[in-house]
């Protein structure tokens, strides 16, 4: 199972110094054998979200757990 409290992801722009919210606070579950699908406009976060449950993408605040097991800093260990 997939499970997500409030995950959000930030990125700072150095060039400007800016901290750019590219993910609001997101939670959900996904359970075994169900089928989820993830819809929205260009922008919104989908890509974001892959990459942090695929470990490519460190979480800035919230938990997220794949099968039990955190994986707020990487999903590989």
């Amino acid at each position: 199972p997939v499970l997500l409290i409030n995950v959000s992801k930030k990125y700072c722009r150095c060039s400007s110094c800016k901290t750019v919210c590219v993910l609001d606070p997101t939670s959900f579950a996904i359970q075994p054998k169900e089928i989820f699908g993830l819809v929205g406009p260009g922008g919104s976060g989908k890509s974001t979200l892959l990459k942090i449950l695929s470990g490519g993408a460190v979480i800035t605040s919230g938990t997220a757990y794949l099968h039990g097991c955190s994986i707020k800093n990487d999903v590989r260990n």
